[in-house]
């Protein structure tokens, strides 16, 4: 018997790459349609409630590109440090 483990099968998993800051995968390009799709079929078929409900998620309809510190994106690598006015904006 042999202690050093079997040789990975064709198709096994060798690896997981995540994409947390965008430099692989365009985040925008990626999740913009889907997030489109979904304040449509939200909207039941009214554009301005489409367009309003991607404005609430912080999503440009005319562009696809959400911003930063939105609902739907929410990049934050940190919680601003206490007493600062980014955190007085942050926490309300």
């Amino acid at each position: 018997m042999s202690d050093s483990p079997p040789p990975p099968r064709s198709g096994t998993t060798k690896g997981v790459l995540f994409d947390k800051d965008g430099t692989l995968i365009d985040y925008h390009l990626t999740w913009g349609p889907i997030k489109q799709a979904a304040a449509e079929l939200a909207g039941s078929g009214d554009p301005a409630l489409t367009h309003k409900l991607l404005d609430i998620g912080g999503m440009d309809a005319s562009t696809g590109i959400t911003r930063p510190d939105s609902l739907l994106l929410a990049i934050r690598a940190r919680s601003p440090k206490p007493g600062s006015a980014r955190a007085a904006r942050w926490m309300s």
